[in-house]
This record gives structure tokens, sequence and C-alpha cells, in this order.
């Protein structure tokens, strides 16, 4: 491949590959399940009562709410943990549930995520403890990691009862509450996103593949940007699953690694877009990479100065990436109605991805 035609066929191959992988993104399997019996996970649901506030310790040091009985008053009804009415700017959330009999080994309750700092009681006693419980100071935000929360013999039968901290829009227990076996759950975590894992392998191997090319100099330059691109959707991907959290226990780290690949795959893609069909529209694409390229580092930097919390760099990232879309469609259009025939893929590429690419952000 040492004509430009036969580079710019090898571009091609590799954004269509590209695409039909982001497009695999959107495909998810279903969840396989590990056991069956009496120890067979059970998903805990249907009986949640909440308040709002907090409560005063009892005489024992326990929190009130941690040990009142579930005919108490003061408590609300409610079929899931999460979207509760009635919280009226309050930033203590109390929920608690009658945990099921269960018979299998090493009882572990699996929680998928809680907004956003909490901790677990059973009947009084503290189980559990995630980010900063202290109610007079701002809650910091640490992630959204998932959580495993072992309990003692004899819990069946007994309450269990989250007092929890949020001082964003989301608050409680979001997804599902299973009780199971440990090694169970860890066995679900890796299989429920198994496919996503393989494809962030794939993105990382054309990444690999593409920048190894770029490495060749000369006009093999305009592989750099789609082995960028193709890395940080790499990352994005991996980002997404559950099993990250195996392998590194950084909660707060991974969403860093989520939002600033997000941030800055639009740059990667503006670059190729530029070096690949764009010569006409040289000076404008260069000015938007730039432009994306100042805002991922500074909407990353805000959350730690305590400006805002992280998850809401999202919300001016959906208006910047909204009017770059545009303006590289439209650059990508307008060449193609010239017989460019990189543009014409590089448009129906973005067509094929784009939703998926974005479901993080829309979600």
């Amino acid at each position: 491949m040492s004509s430009t035609s036969d580079k710019a066929i090898a571009r091609s191959w590799i954004l269509l590959a590209l695409a039909l992988l982001i497009a695999c993104c959107g495909c998810k399997p279903p969840t396989l399940s590990t056991s069956v019996g009496d120890d067979a996970p059970i998903s805990v649901r249907g009986s949640w009562q909440y308040r709002w506030g907090d409560c005063p310790r009892a005489n024992s040091g326990e929190p009130s709410c941690a040990v009142e009985p579930l005919t108490a008053p003061g408590w609300t009804p409610a079929a899931e943990p999460h979207g509760l009415a009635g919280r009226q700017g309050r930033s203590v959330l109390w929920l608690r549930t009658p945990l099921p009999e269960w018979t299998g080994r090493d009882p572990t309750l699996f929680i998928h995520s809680v907004d956003i700092a909490f901790e677990a009681f059973l009947d009084g006693q503290l189980l559990y403890t995630f980010g900063d419980v202290d109610a007079d100071e701002p809650v910091r935000f640490e992630g959204w990691p998932w959580h495993l929360v072992r309990l003692p013999e004899g819990f069946g039968g007994k309450t269990i009862a989250f007092r929890v901290l949020s001082d964003v829009h989301d608050m409680g227990i979001a997804g599902d509450v299973v009780l199971g076996n440990r090694a169970q759950h860890v066995q679900e975590i890796v299989h429920r996103d198994l496919g996503q894992q393989v494809l962030a392998l794939l993105f990382l191997f054309v990444a690999a593949f593409t920048l190894v090319l770029w490495t060749r100099g000369g006009q093999w330059r305009a592989f750099s940007s789609l082995g960028s691109f193709a890395l940080l959707m790499g990352i994005w991907t991996f980002s997404q699953t559950e099993a990250k959290q195996l392998i590194l226990n950084a909660p707060l780290l991974w969403c860093y690694a989520d939002l600033g690949s997000l941030f800055l795959m639009a740059v990667a893609l503006v670059v190729y877009a530029r070096d690949s069909y764009g010569r006409r529209h040289r000076w404008l694409l260069g000015a938007a990479a730039a432009l994306v390229l100042a805002h991922a580092p500074g909407a990353l930097r805000v959350p730690r100065a305590g400006w805002c919390a992280l998850p809401d760099t999202v919300r001016p990232f959906r208006v910047r990436d909204g009017a770059g879309n545009v303006l590289i469609r439209a650059s990508a259009l307008k060449e193609m109605r010239r017989g460019d025939p990189e543009a014409r893929l590089f448009f129906i590429s973005l067509g094929i991805f784009l939703p998926f690419a974005l479901s993080d952000v829309v979600n």
C-alpha cells in the first residue's frame, strides 16, 4: 500500500470496522444464570420503605432508623428504592426492607449502584460504608460502583437499612439488589457484559494496528486520528463494564476515564475528517478540534476545584457535541456531493455509530 489511493482504502476499511464495532455496543447479550436450586440468587424487591431526613441516635448509639420495627410510623412504602417522592431538598434518605431466608454459603448482597454515599445496617449493626457519610459536609462524588455487602449468619427475616446521602438530583439505590453467594455475584459480573469486554479488546487491537501504520510516517500520519479514536473507544467501552471494578477498584478514576475518553473522541473524529477529506475546510475543522481539545481537560478539572460534580460536566458536552456533529456532518456532506469516497463513507459511518457512542450521555 504505497499509493495514496491504497492508503485511503485502508483508512476506509478501518473506519468501517470501527463503525460496525460501535454498532455492536448497542447489542447486549442476555444475562447468564450461574446457579439454580436453593442457593440461587434472590432479587430483593417490592417491600421497601423510605423516609426523608436523618434520624437521631438511639440509647444504644445506633441511628434510630436502623433499629425501628417495620411497623414504626413515619415510613412510606415503595416498590423500588429509587425515584422516590417528597424529597424537598433534603440530602439524607433512609431505606429499609426485610431480607428473605436464603440457605447458601457466604451470603452477600449485590447492589448495582447507590446515589451517592451510604451506610448499610442490619438490625442496627453497621455492615458497610461507601463515601463520605457526614451529613454536615457537602457530599463528595466518589463514582458509581457496584457493591458487595457481606451478611452475617442468621440474617434471614432481619431488616437491612440504608442511610443514603446525596446532593444531586438522583438519590437512592439504582438497579438490582440481589441476595446470593459472593462467588456467584462475581461470576455474574463477568458474564453480564462479556460482549462489551470483547469489544473493548477489539477496539484496542484496531488501535494498535492503526497506530503501527502511523509510525511508518509520511501520509500514514492520517492514521493517527483513527488509532486514537479506536483507543478512546476501547477505554470508553471497557469503562462501561462492571468487570472493570474487579481489575481496579477505583470508581472515581473509572468515571474520569469514561467521561475523558468520551470528551476526546470528537477531537479524533474532527482531525480524521481534516486529514482525510477536509482539505477545503482545514481551518474550520482545525479550529473545531482546538475548541474541543480545550474543553475536555477543563471539564475534567472543574469538579476537582469543587465548582460542580463530575456528572454535571456532561450537560455542556451535549451542547458542544451537538454543534460539532452538525459541523462535521455538513463538511462531510459537502465533500460527498463533490464525489469524495472517504467523505461518503465517513458520513455513513457517523450515522451508524454516533447513536451508540453517545448513548452513555443521553441516558
